[in-house]
This record gives structure tokens, sequence and C-alpha cells, in this order.
């Protein structure tokens, strides 16, 4: 399978795509704006990167959604310009 991040007017997910055929399969919904997606090494968790909500979802795609959400803590520039 291939998943793709998907934003919509009816709620922000994951498509889940059968690449032989291009069709979505299923939508797993994730939370605002999910953005960068990777996958665990064993192909069991997909971590979803939630911009509006500065957060990292962990979907389990054995047993289902999600499964752990943690908040990321903001960014700061320390570049002082000099």
């Amino acid at each position: 399978m291939l998943y793709a991040s998907e934003l919509s007017g009816t709620g922000d997910a994951v498509a889940v795509i059968d690449p032989a055929t291009g069709t979505v399969q299923a939508r797993i919904q994730v939370g605002a704006e999910p953005g960068p997606l990777a996958m665990s090494d064993d192909g069991k968790y997909l971590y979803v990167g939630l911009t509006r909500d500065g957060a990292v979802r962990r979907v389990d795609l054995e047993r289902g959604p999600l499964t752990f959400s943690s908040p990321l803590a903001p960014m700061t520039s320390t570049a002082s310009g000099r």
C-alpha cells in the first residue's frame, strides 16, 4: 500500500492507496493538516506530522487508527544575525 497526506473540507486524513489499481482503499482520519509521513522500519506504524496541530501522530497499520500522539515544542530561532 501507498500512503498520502490528504487535505479536504470534510476532514484531513491519510489516504491508503492500492498501487496496482491507483484507487483509494481507505482514509484514516488523523487531525489537522497532515503533512510529512514516515513508516517504521518494521512497517507496523505510520507517523504523521500534523502541521497545524504541531504534533506527530502514530497510526497502527495492523490494529487500527491512532495509537499515540505527541505535541512538538514550538520552533524558535537561535540565530543572532551576527
